[in-house]
């Protein structure tokens, strides 16, 4: 089997499963479309904001926006800081000194849960520091956990 013919039959077959899916069933496994930002997240978000670091801020459309970061406390955020997750690489090793130097954050301007980030961290927990960190600094910054209404201020 040759692997587009793989890759169609798997979303044939992932397409037809959603569309199958009873929510009703008493083995259905919940689906979730947002992830809760513990305690953890939330402590290394304030500590984040504390250090007052600047971002450059770049409008993708009406509901979304790029946030370039610095990756760490050394380097600044410049124009070319953006141009890096645009840029063309000849060499891998290139690709990851400049891809890593800095971090993309796409922001959904009205839901920042859905945001997301190109830090390691929010590619293995789907959460992280820098989203949770601009949404505060935006004034988007209330969230539900367990029970509790948390607030950076």
């Amino acid at each position: 089997m040759t692997p587009g013919v793989f890759l169609d039959m798997m979303v044939t077959t992932a397409n037809k499963w959603s569309c199958e899916r009873d929510s009703s069933q008493v083995n259905c496994k919940p689906v979730l479309t947002e992830v809760d930002y513990d305690i953890r997240v939330l402590t290394m978000a304030y500590q984040w904001v504390k250090l007052r670091r600047g971002f450059l801020t770049e409008d993708a459309d009406a509901d979304n926006c790029n946030i370039y970061v610095a990756a760490s406390e050394r380097s600044s955020v410049t124009e070319a800081t953006a141009q890096l997750f645009k840029a063309k690489y000849k060499t891998f090793d290139n690709f990851k000194k400049s891809y890593y130097s800095a971090y993309r954050i796409s922001f959904n301007k009205s839901n920042w849960k859905l945001s997301s980030c190109s830090c390691t961290y929010f590619l293995k927990n789907y959460k992280c520091k820098h989203v949770f960190g601009i949404a505060a600094i935006q004034d988007r910054k209330s969230t539900r956990l367990n029970s509790s209404h948390i607030t950076i201020s």
